[in-house]
């Protein structure tokens, strides 16, 4: 166990009210993450280059001797070399020690690897030549070099005789299917995770997502982005860093620190500039380092503002992918979106690139909270719940309601009772219980804390009877409380009187059959009208007597 302190490891200075509060707040905070699993790389020295043919050859002649290569010319006259193959590539899947290298030859898909005699059919890594990458994720696998302007060839050929080897890296996510909202019935719902992989490491998998561990780098944009906490970070946890945070700006307070601003960067790129410029920070700049930037979701920023925080200081650097970024500022909007409507005009989040953090004005802003002390356990949107909740309860307009940004995770239903019949084919497929049927009355029931906006209700409706509206409930009666959104009279068999449908529901039928020859026959349509018990009973009854009665 360890304090943030020596966690940090950064040289702050110590010449102000500020600057000591902060120092004792690091220093008495611990830092001890519970660890994570490790997923495990083991890769040999087979390296296959692709491209040009004499560009291949120029990068061949330069690995070193134990790491020889394969080359697919993808362009260029065949070259002939014994190692060389003339080919046209089909496609590359996979990772470090495991990529497999699908070709074109005598008009079938072909494995390369064996073809070049590896039993495996496995490669262990891909330098990549090529103008149009065959990999193009944003964030490329482990052992797939692809060489451009930015990323010269020498960089990556001192890098390949690196990874040659065996390696582990966290597990950085952990994943509950029982509160994914991905899918259900074949309906299409959230797919936020998906979007904003800047690895290409999540696919749809029926009603779940699938998140290959290998390809997946810790770039933390889904779990930021997950509205149910499904999907969730584990390097450090959501757990782990929101009780650090708590627990920091406490003992800031405490011991007289004021106006406090966040400033968090990542464990590479960001801690290099922050450390570089460690002894500029002002007393009231509190460091908090995360494995990556994009892992900071709503719930991290409204929670450090609820602690405290009156500025929160995201640090970007070149290396984050687009979808990062735009997963970050995703998240910004809606943090601004709801304290704007509780009218906060100083509380304030922003996003400042590494390259020019010395330039960065980080005069302090008027203190604004006093720090709740709330402890962020729980799920996703219950530590969303209470942080959002301590802010309303010192907010100067306490709004009723806030408009929510499209995309937002928040937000309620609208029913055109003139459309709905009340199917309960969205109640089926609602993934995390915020539709409910009634016990007795044919009635739509809706609790508004569980709803995250995934759609797939509204694409389940036969009637196209729902649209959906973001936004944020402040009222938590009527947020955690079941209200009705539609019901109406029951229909009742016309036999035994049971009720078993709507009044809708059987008129819409009886619109839609009355003119199809099957219920053309004296009766017929009657049985309709009957419960499930009574229709049985009056497809075994002498000529369909149950039938012949007129409806009550």
């Amino acid at each position: 166990m360890q304090s943030l302190a020596d966690f940090l490891s950064l040289p702050l200075k110590h010449d102000d009210a500020n600057s000591v509060a902060r120092d004792k707040a690091l220093n008495a905070v611990s830092w001890s993450p519970v660890p994570t699993s490790l997923v495990s790389y083991q890769a040999g020295a087979s390296v296959l280059i692709i491209g040009e043919s004499k560009a291949c050859a120029v990068a061949a002649s330069r690995l070193p001797q134990d790491v020889p290569p394969t080359i697919l010319e993808t362009a260029g006259a065949p070259s002939g070399a014994a190692n060389a193959f003339h080919l046209r590539l089909q496609r590359i899947t996979g990772y470090l020690g495991a990529f497999d290298v699908q070709v074109q030859t005598a008009g079938e898909t072909t494995n390369l690897a064996k073809l070049a005699g590896r039993s495996s059919g496995l490669f262990d890594q891909v330098l990549d030549l090529q103008d149009t990458k065959s990999i193009t994720a944003q964030t490329p696998p482990p052992g797939y070099h692809a060489v451009s302007g930015e990323r010269p060839l020498s960089i990556a050929l001192e890098t390949i005789p690196e990874l040659c080897g065996e390696f582990d890296k966290p597990r950085y996510f952990d994943y509950d299917a029982s509160i994914c909202a991905h899918a259900r019935s074949g309906q299409q719902g959230c797919t936020r995770c998906l979007d904003a992989c800047p690895a290409d490491a999540i696919t749809s998998l029926a009603e779940q997502i699938e998140v290959n561990a290998h390809l997946c780098q810790g770039g933390g944009t889904c779990t930021a982005v997950c509205p149910t906490g499904a999907i969730r970070y584990t390097h450090p946890s959501a757990d782990d860093f929101l009780t650090a945070m708590r627990q920091l700006f406490r003992k800031y307070t405490d011991t007289g620190g004021t106006q406090a601003e966040l400033l968090v960067f990542d464990s590479e790129h960001g801690n290099e500039r922050v450390r570089a410029l460690a002894q500029e920070l002002p007393g009231h700049v509190l460091p908090a380092q995360v494995e990556e930037i994009g892992s900071m979701g709503l719930e991290a920023l409204v929670c450090a503002f609820a602690y405290g925080a009156n500025r929160i200081t995201l640090v970007s650097t070149a290396t984050i992918a687009d979808s990062v970024s735009q997963s970050l500022t995703g998240q910004i909007e809606l943090c601004d979106a709801l304290l704007v409507s509780m009218g906060y005009t100083t509380l304030q989040t922003r996003i400042v690139d590494a390259a020019t953090l010395p330039q960065t004005d980080f005069s302090p802003l008027a203190d604004a909270l006093i720090p709740a002390t709330f402890a962020a356990i729980g799920g996703k949107r219950d530590i969303l719940r209470m942080a959002i909740n301590e802010l309303h309860t010192q907010s100067p307009a306490k709004p009723e309601s806030a408009e929510m940004p499209a995309g937002s995770i928040f937000g309620q239903l609208h029913i055109n009772p003139d459309a709905c019949t009340l199917c309960m084919a969205c109640v089926s497929v609602c993934p995390v219980s915020a539709l409910a049927t009634g016990a007795e009355l044919p009635q739509l029931k809706f609790v508004e804390a569980n709803c995250v906006q995934c759609g797939i209700c509204a694409n389940a409706c036969p009637e196209r009877a729902i649209e959906l509206q973001p936004r944020y409930l402040f009222n938590n009666n009527e947020l955690l409380t079941s209200r009705v959104l539609n019901q109406e009279q029951p229909f009742c068999c016309i036999v035994c009187a049971k009720p078993f449908a709507t009044q809708s529901m059987m008129q819409r039928m009886e619109e839609k059959l009355s003119g199809h020859w099957m219920y053309q026959k004296n009766g017929s349509l009657n049985r309709l009208k009957m419960c499930e018990d009574c229709r049985v009973k009056d497809m075994f009854a002498k000529d369909g007597e149950l039938s012949q009665t007129q409806p009550n």
